[in-house]
């Protein structure tokens, strides 16, 4: 049957009608003042088709047959879904929401609105876009703030060191991390939702002499939610591998530099460096920069399940990590899990309890300084093989390299071991057990006042193993083998009680306050044996039972630590312009003389949002400015030794073992030391100005 022209004309004008939906147009505005809101983004769902709005709020966009939905969304404001439904025309008014501009961030002791800070803080959410990042706190916030510095070691066990605006670290004091209110705490890398750095004194003199030079981290981890069962699971595997290595120079580059500076300094060349002498010496036989660094494996895998009524509700999370360090023979594997539940007593009182159980296991061998692993690599010679078999089968690390060669040639021959023997010549066993409490009630018996109680205990142990073998290879020895074992406790709790009221008068005048008291105590136990002379090297042989040499003391240390703190801290805002805090905190350490035992750290911070002015309303292209001002003190705990007041000895070098070749690794030495009753822990003081300003997206 023949279809006529026109049929197949008008078949294909209807699908084409079809498939085209059109061109829809429209306004978007707030919908909290009507005004008109350049930069948002309209998007026609399930395509990548999409526009944004001019400065006057106005957008059009194509949509394709088969698509019914436009979705509009804005930094600050709720995303909104809007079916188009054969319009041709759709304004849309968004409502601002509880994130971006008005996002909530946690601060000491309390929250706020970003926008109203007056200090200077960042705050990161993590969202999927971080969850192929390796689960580690300094993962997770490299490369998110601005002035916010982390370096990775490349030891597996050891965590990343973080600076915050290049304050560093004064007396090895490190940055507090407060986790959901508690110093310290431990958490599941897995559950953070939110990372809050505090970049000045005046954000961190709330916590007085516990925040250090180091500054304050904040982190809030996900909570129990209501609703029908989620699960929520991750897992990825990557690798990680040292960049931009030393380069290191070749032997006959090595000798060639030698034979040029004694040619200048009118000296003969040693025999090390003299290819006649000693022709084995001018051969390139090892890359020990690349023998010790590898690609190291990462696997991550965690699991959390929510869920609940509005009355009982409930949250379990576990997480398993498995990290090969970049360099061989190193690793660490860490297991955690979490337990939280939240229960409505009745309608203004809310029970929270929060289980931890943290469990790891690792090996380092990096070392540091001139006797460490990575110098070992840039200067043990390269003539050299990694390791070589004698008769009898032996395995001899650095070959046949004769000792004269490295005595004579090399001036540190004395520190200088083959890095790949120290690597691999040292067993560990490190398992560390860490089980954290923290109960938490809260009670709000009316509008704006709060009273919340936090009381957390922790139990830590850790014991590590260790056999060096004999290291007999060329280069600086090691005559005898021995094995260390050292073991600690550590049992510590910590109070908080914080009495908050925020009230507003007037639309127009905004009033805060909170007073709180806290109070903690830590006790600590540590001892160590050292056995050596062990006829046999294997695992099950080297046990203490089978050392001959036992004349190593053993080493114990014992001390205690308690804390009492009151703090305070007030906030006023007008006409969501101006702001003003001001905060105040006494500590008390156990650590000083009783009679001269606390001190006071107070802060005052003050801002003008200029973009809630009028004459900024002309301004387009500004979403957001504000002008800061702060001041404060903080102190550092850490920088006094316990008891230094008290009695007429103190340690001064804590304990490590003296090794079998006569190398210092220190015995804990007590020597007499004047008691200092007025002593009282450093001070930082600090003034901060800056300007916060966003813009808004072209």
């Amino acid at each position: 049957m023949r279809i006529p022209l026109y049929t197949i004309l008008l078949l294909a004008l209807i699908s084409v009608q079809a498939n085209a939906q059109g061109l829809v147009s429209g306004v978007v505005k707030s919908a909290s003042d009507g005004s008109t809101i350049p930069g948002a983004t309209v998007v026609v769902k399930g395509t990548t088709t999409g526009t944004v709005t001019d400065l006057s709020g106005a957008y059009s966009v194509n949509v394709p047959g088969g698509s019914n939905t436009l979705v509009f969304s804005f930094v600050g404001m709720k995303t909104l879904e809007v079916a188009i439904d054969g319009r041709t025309k759709i304004d849309v008014s968004l409502e601002t929401d509880v994130i971006g501009i008005d996002e909530v961030v946690v601060i000491g002791y309390a929250s706020t609105r970003k926008q109203d800070l007056s200090v200077a803080a960042s705050t990161i959410k993590i969202g999927d876009n971080n969850k192929g990042r390796p689960a580690s706190l300094g993962n997770l916030i490299q490369g998110q703030m601005s002035g916010v510095k982390v370096t990775q070691s490349g030891d597996p066990t050891a965590e990343a060191a973080i600076s915050i605006r290049g304050k560093g670290n004064k007396s090895g004091d490190a940055v507090l991390i407060v986790v959901d209110g508690v110093p310290n705490a431990p958490y599941n890398p897995a559950d953070i939702e939110t990372i809050t750095v505090l970049k000045d004194a005046a954000s961190s003199a709330i916590y007085g002499a516990h925040a250090g030079s180091g500054g304050v981290i904040i982190i809030t981890t996900k909570q129990a939610k209501e609703g029908k069962l989620s699960v929520e699971a991750n897992v990825w595997q990557g690798v990680q591998q040292a960049w931009r290595l030393p380069e290191v120079l070749t032997s006959e580059q090595f000798n060639m530099v030698w034979k040029d500076a004694s040619e200048a300094a009118g000296k003969t060349v040693p025999a090390t460096y003299d290819p006649i002498q000693f022709p084995y010496g001018n051969v390139t036989r090892t890359d020990w920069v690349d023998a010790i660094f590898r690609v190291g494996r990462m696997e991550h895998y965690d699991l959390t399940l929510r869920g609940g009524s509005k009355d009982l509700k409930a949250l379990a999370s576990i997480s398993y990590d498995n990290v090969e360090g970049t360099l061989i023979n190193t690793y660490n594997k860490k297991l955690t899990t979490r337990l939280g539940v939240e229960m409505a007593v009745n309608k203004w009182t809310t029970l929270r309890q929060n289980l931890v159980y943290d469990y790891s296991n690792g090996k380092s061998g990096i070392g540091d300084g001139h006797t460490g692993t990575i110098f070992g690599a840039m200067a043990y010679p390269r003539f050299s093989t990694v390791y070589e078999y004698d008769a009898d089968g032996n395995k001899l690390y650095g070959g046949t390299v004769p000792r004269w060669a490295l005595a004579e040639g090399y001036s540190v021959e004395a520190d200088l071991r083959n890095p790949v023997a120290m690597l691999e010549k040292v067993r560990q066993n490190n398992p560390a057990n860490r089980i954290f409490s923290n109960t938490s009630l809260e009670i709000k018996p009316i509008d704006g006042l709060s009273l919340k109680s936090d009381f957390s205990i922790e139990l830590n142990s850790l014991r590590n193993e260790s056999f060096q073998q004999r290291f007999l290879e060329p280069g600086r020895t090691i005559d005898q083998n021995y094995r260390t074992i050292s073991n600690s406790l550590y049992r510590g709790w910590n109070w908080d009680n914080i009495l908050s009221y925020s009230k507003i008068v007037n639309e127009k005048h905004y009033f805060s306050a909170l007073a709180g008291f806290t109070m903690n105590q830590k006790n600590y136990r540590y001892n160590s044996n050292q056995v050596r002379g062990f006829a046999f090297e294997d695992e099950y042989q080297a046990i203490f039972l089978n050392g001959t040499d036992w004349t190593v003391k053993p080493i114990e240390e014992i001390w205690d630590e308690a804390y009492v703190s009151v703090l305070g801290r007030a906030s006023y805002s007008y006409d969501d312009r101006y702001f003003i805090t001001g905060s105040i905190r006494r500590d008390a350490s156990s650590k000083l003389s009783p009679d001269n035992n606390s001190d006071i750290f107070p802060a005052v911070s003050a801002s003008w949002k200029l973009s809630s002015e009028s004459f900024m309303k002309q301004v387009t292209a500004v979403s957001f400015a504000k002008l800061r001002v702060s001041w404060g003190q903080v102190g550092n705990i850490n920088s006094v030794r316990r008891f230094i007041y008290a009695p007429p000895y103190q340690v001064t070098s804590w304990p490590l073992f003296l090794g079998p070749d006569g190398e210092n690794q220190g015995y804990g030495i007590f020597q007499p030391t004047i008691p200092n009753p007025d002593l009282k822990w450093e001070r930082t003081e600090q003034t901060n100005i800056g300007i916060d300003v966003g813009f808004l997206q072209n």
